[in-house]
């Protein structure tokens, strides 16, 4: 009788931790049911998803299972050479993660510019891209962060068409947020404008040019090459234009190839927006793993480590579940639907005069 209620209690635990288990399976099947169904992955390759999306959760990032599914699956389809099987990607998740709860940033919208960012050319994979946004966060006020984002989203293609490499553009749209919002996108406009003026054969081109001594076909042929003969000529144009000392003729010359947006930033910030061109490279520093900095810091505290504890206990028991009982369940749920249940309705005639019977001596 002592021992009663302690035993009811640990049945009862048992109980809500099986159930719990059992839930957490039908989760883990859901999830990657959802990834198949969103990337249109195959059967296997969408449950491998699900079994990463499983570990990304199990290292205590993301609220759920689900958000971290989603996740994982952001992250397939925007670098779709990744390994499924590789840790990488279970490191890309937990930095955007990170990223999200650090800078309050959507981790979506962190995916989607890292993506640009390497399609664009700025970064040679997801690891430095998320690298390269991290580092420029740190060093820009919150109410910038997230006009960084759509700074990467719309200037990629015109900084590399400059020969102007990932380090060089983030770092020079730091030193360009430093002016707030305003400063970086009228910075980021006059980079675009360069893209156009400076190989439209205009008037005003063509002028521009001659007065930096260099022939505007020539450099307009240079230009559109991209590569390092782009980036050759972009910072020969700039060393002309910082070489000017006029400063009415440097700042007529500079708005008539970087166009109006260079203009909005005030004439008297001419020569510091083209000496950033520059020296935009080193503004960053030493960039390289920023992002898993940021994931190991707010992953090392005392309640990140309890809860990856706490939710890897789990999930190995919710693996146990998935890869022992539940094909179980589904051989007995088989076997009642194909085997027993036709079987009893077959009986069911000759059973009936009997139930009855026992019916009829109940009732007495």
């Amino acid at each position: 009788k002592g021992l009663k209620g302690g035993v009811a209690a640990i049945g009862v635990a048992a109980g809500a931790a099986l159930t719990a288990g059992f839930k957490g399976a039908i989760d883990r099947d859901q999830v990657a049911a959802n990834l198949q169904a969103q990337y249109a992955l195959t059967e296997e390759d969408s449950r491998i998803a699900g079994r990463v999306a499983g570990q990304v959760y199990r290292s205590a990032w993301g609220e759920s299972l689900e958000a971290a599914g989603a996740v994982t699956g952001a992250l397939l389809q925007a670098f779709p050479d990744l390994d499924p099987l590789g840790g990488e990607i279970n490191d890309l998740a937990g930095q955007a993660f990170a990223l999200q709860e650090a800078f309050d940033i959507d981790a979506f919208s962190i995916i989607n510019s890292a993506s640009i960012a390497v399609t664009g050319g700025l970064a040679k994979d997801g690891a430095e891209a998320l690298d390269l946004l991290t580092s420029s966060f740190q060093n820009l006020s919150p109410v910038v962060r997230d006009e960084v984002i759509a700074a990467t989203d719309e200037y990629s293609k015109s900084f590399t068409q400059l020969g102007i490499d990932g380090p060089a553009a983030f770092g020079f749209l730091t030193l360009a947020g430093e002016q707030g919002i305003f400063g970086l996108t009228n910075a980021g406009d006059a980079i675009k404008e360069f893209t156009i003026l400076s190989t439209d054969e205009s008037t005003k081109s063509i002028e521009a040019f001659e007065t930096l001594g260099l022939a505007s076909d020539e450099m307009a042929n240079r230009f559109l090459a991209g590569g390092d003969t782009a980036e050759e000529a972009f910072k020969e144009t700039v060393d002309a234009l910082l070489a000017i000392e006029d400063p009415a003729t440097q700042a007529n010359t500079a708005i008539a190839l970087f166009g109006t947006p260079l203009e909005n930033l005030g004439v008297d910030n001419i020569p510091k927006f083209l000496t950033a061109m520059t020296g935009a490279g080193d503004e960053l520093g030493n960039f390289e793993g920023s992002a898993q900095r940021v994931a190991d810091t707010l992953g090392g505290t005392a309640t990140a480590k309890f809860e990856a504890f706490k939710r890897e206990a789990f999930g190995t028991f919710v693996d146990f579940l998935v890869e022992n009982v539940i094909p179980t369940v589904d051989k007995v749920k088989e076997f009642f639907q194909e085997d027993l249940v036709p079987l009893m309705q077959e009986l069911a005639e000759y059973w009936e005069p009997y139930l009855l019977a026992i019916q009829d001596v109940w009732d007495e």
